[in-house]
């Protein structure tokens, strides 16, 4: 029997696809581990992202010349920089210290390796044992060309997030639950051409290019692998290589400089630790105002749906009705059914025929509303949502941090107490100190305590390089990532909304002029009604203000 994996769930028919009554299915996902990370392959000494035109030379770091010449022009005081308006904010900023600059600076350095990465066609693979769907991902101008499956796009988030401590990676899309309600016209796991897999699809192209923004991950072994590894066993096998973590992620051939940046610019990034708290503790607030705003967007947008599929379904019959008015006026013009024969009915008929095709069209282009909607825009709203949440979950790791490491700072404490009990000739102490001592050693207590310093050393290490990736770059970079999400439903839904305009505009002419309808003679009318209906409208509005 064939075994399902993530995408195989069938959605249950329903004769509303908005209809939210069917229970949520709970997803089946291959697990995938969070600290799995993989080095590029041992053969793949290129700088990976490298344009064709580019020497390969792997005697260098890719990145020296670069490197070396930024340094050589810029203070490596410069570095000792953050944040988010600074002087505002009461942190500390050295001279051109501020985020926008170091960005353009790493960005600099890794300009010649910039790639575009974007997701599309899916297919579905079928086999005696599994069902899933994979993406092609296309990488420029490298030409990579792979295919993906979902969980492949988890293992990459996953691996980088391990990696980058302190970087912000984004989220791809839920993968908990699926039923019909998480889409807007239906469509299984497995429907390439259903609205789940397109929303899915689109979710995951953002989530790449949002990848390809980040100049850190540029030369990120394990974003080389997945771009460009087309051997799908080669592959798996790279996912379940460990990380080389003594060289940056790397391979012993290849280095990741993009990580030794991040590393390098956040442990020299100062931050008054009072003033990042308050601002940490404000975005907080703030993620959760937002949060609840974009649910209740989804959820418009749902009911909205909704309406647009009734709408659709209303102007159906209304298409329906035309075209049985034009049968009518047909049957009226037989002369073997009436002694009557109107002598334009035949002009009417066409005329009527010219209507209802125009009227199909537009039944087609208002029933692709409820598609643009799932496809444009609740896709990107949902996107926006998990970013969000991986955003709170990303500083619910830092808070989580904090109380260990004050935990860490109390049992330290406490160590350093009984080691100096079992030195204190204090007579008070004695009886104390021999009771410590017979349980434990002197040795004992001098390697607790060291083994106590050194993991609050660890953890406060890592609490700071969190807090200053926040305060220095995060908060503001993943602000911009959602400022281009938006900018890319709007597009989009701009772009699908004039098509379908000059597509149905191209349609009423041609119905038009097959029955020698001059349209412009009626421009002239239509204005005036329009205008006439838009100003009812004002008049209306401004009576009701005025008796308010």
């Amino acid at each position: 029997m064939m075994s399902e994996t993530e995408e195989t769930y069938e959605a249950p028919a329903s004769a509303n696809p908005f209809d939210e009554s069917d229970e949520a299915v709970e997803e089946s996902v291959e697990t995938v581990q969070p600290e799995i990370a993989t080095p590029a392959s041992p053969a793949s000494t290129k700088n990976p992202f490298e344009s064709d035109e580019v020497e390969d030379d792997t005697s260098r770091n890719p990145f020296e010349d670069d490197v070396n010449t930024h340094e050589s022009e810029r203070n490596k005081e410069d570095y000792k920089c953050v944040s988010l308006d600074a002087p505002a904010m009461g942190l500390t900023k050295a001279q051109n210290g501020d985020w926008d600059l170091e960005w353009e600076h790493v960005s600099a350095a890794v300009k010649k390796n910039f790639s575009s990465i974007s997701v599309v066609a899916p297919e579905l693979i079928s086999s005696m044992m599994s069902k899933h769907v994979v993406y092609t991902v296309k990488t420029e101008p490298q030409k990579y060309v792979v295919r993906r499956r979902y969980n492949d796009f988890a293992w990459l988030r996953d691996t980088l997030a391990a990696t980058y401590e302190g970087l912000f990676i984004p989220s791809i899309p839920a993968t908990t639950i699926f039923s019909s309600k998480t889409t807007l016209t239906g469509g299984s796991k497995t429907d390439v051409n259903g609205d789940f897999v397109k929303n899915r699809m689109l979710q995951l192209h953002l989530f790449v290019q949002q990848l390809a923004n980040i100049p850190f991950l540029r030369t990120d072994p394990s974003l080389h692998s997945f771009l460009s590894v087309q051997n799908e066993k080669e592959f798996k096998q790279l996912t379940e290589s460990p990380l080389n973590v003594a060289n940056g992620g790397g391979t012993d051939n290849y280095s990741n400089v993009g990580l030794s940046m991040w590393l390098k610019l956040v442990d020299n990034t100062q931050t008054n630790p009072e003033v990042a708290n308050r601002l940490v503790g404000d975005f907080k607030r703030q993620l959760d105002i937002l949060g609840s705003t974009l649910n209740q967007v989804d959820a418009e947008c749902r009911a909205a749906g909704k309406k647009a599929v009734a709408s659709a379904s209303a102007f159906s019959s209304l298409v329906d009705q035309v075209a049985h008015w034009g049968a009518v006026e047909a049957d009226l013009i037989d002369p073997n059914r009436n002694e009557y024969v109107d002598p334009s009915g035949k002009a009417k008929k066409a005329h009527l025929d010219a209507l209802t095709a125009g009227h199909q069209h537009w039944a087609q282009s208002i029933a692709l509303i409820p598609k643009v909607m799932a496809r444009l825009l609740l896709s990107n709203v949902q996107f926006q949502l998990v970013q969000v949440a991986r955003f709170k979950e990303h500083l619910q790791i830092r808070d989580a941090l904090v109380k260990e490491l004050e935990r860490a700072e109390r049992e330290k404490a406490k160590a350093a107490e009984d080691k100096q009990r079992s030195l204190s000739p204090s007579q008070a102490n004695k009886r104390q100190s021999m009771t410590l001592m017979f349980q434990k050693g002197p040795g004992e207590l001098e390697d607790i305590l060291n083994k106590k310093t050194e993991q609050v050393a660890q953890l406060q290490g890592r609490v700071d390089r969190l807090t200053k990736g926040l305060t220095f770059c995060e908060i503001h970079r993943f602000n911009k990532d959602r400022l281009n999400s938006i900018a890319t439903m709007l597009g989009t839904l701009t772009a699908t909304h004039l098509q379908m305009a000059q597509s149905t505009t191209n349609k009423w002419m041609e119905v038009a002029a097959q029955v020698g309808v001059e349209v412009g003679l009626y421009s002239e009318t239509v204005a005036t009604i329009v205008s006439s209906a838009a100003l009812d409208e004002e008049l209306a509005f401004n009576a009701t203000e005025g008796s308010a």
